[in-house]
């Protein structure tokens, strides 16, 4: 079953998306902001991201940035009020795989979201592994990046 993580500061909204996609066989994990979204990137693999723009405080690009240059994972942005051309330009140069103005329709939201996830697996780059766990520890090929929840994080050079 395909893992989406969903950031929205919208209640309403974490919770209609929640329950749609899992009504069409996608575990989902909705979470309001970048702590608890940081939190579960750190402790289970997902296959998607759907990220809101406005967070209040806090900014969904940065997330996407941030996102982007860690992992190859498909990001999805929705905004209901960044929707003028640069925006949306900013959020897919930045590493958005798409980007869905609200209002939307849950039926094509699904539609992209499996559009994505069927890129992904066919994607040469997705291909090779990129992290691997065993037992507590985590290693991020990409990032370098030996991780274990009790003991922290081991850096790793690129001979390493």
């Amino acid at each position: 079953m395909k893992h989406v993580l969903v950031i929205d500061d919208d209640a309403a909204m974490r919770r209609l998306i929640a329950e749609y996609l899992t009504m069409h066989a996608l575990k989902v994990t909705a979470v309001h902001d970048s702590k608890q979204f940081d939190y579960v990137l750190s402790r289970e693999p997902v296959d998607l991201v759907v990220v809101d723009l406005n967070l209040g405080r806090e900014d969904g690009l940065a997330i996407v940035r941030n996102l982007a240059t860690k992992s190859d994972v498909p990001i999805i942005v929705i905004s209901g009020d960044r929707l003028d051309e640069a925006e949306k330009v900013v959020a897919l140069e930045l590493g958005a795989t798409d980007f869905i103005p609200k209002p939307f329709g849950m039926r094509e939201f699904l539609a992209r979201i499996r559009v994505a996830l069927r890129q992904r697996i066919s994607s040469p780059r997705t291909r090779e592994q990129r992290s691997f766990r065993f037992g507590a520890w985590k290693l991020s090929v990409k990032q370098r990046r030996l991780i274990c929840a009790e003991r922290g994080e081991v850096k790793l050079t690129a001979c390493e």
